[in-house]
């Protein structure tokens, strides 16, 4: 959801179908939107306060560009 809300388009970036996973992975450790999370697993779903820290990364220290 966050790099659609940055204008990342689904099909051009795989972020829909039977790699999104994998896809989605790749672009969080490209940009380190990880950034200050440690004990970050991407194999288990994410807890809110991972979600949290997410979108600050993202939008706030702005680690994720805007296409």
């Amino acid at each position: 959801m966050i790099f659609c809300a940055r204008g990342y388009d689904e099909a051009a970036y795989g972020l829909a179908g039977a790699e999104w996973e994998k896809n989605v992975t790749e672009l969080v450790y490209r940009f380190g939107i990880d950034l200050d999370m440690s004990h970050f697993d991407l194999s288990r779903p994410i807890a809110r306060e991972e979600a949290c820290q997410l979108a600050y990364n993202a939008f706030v220290r702005n680690l994720v560009p805007q296409t």
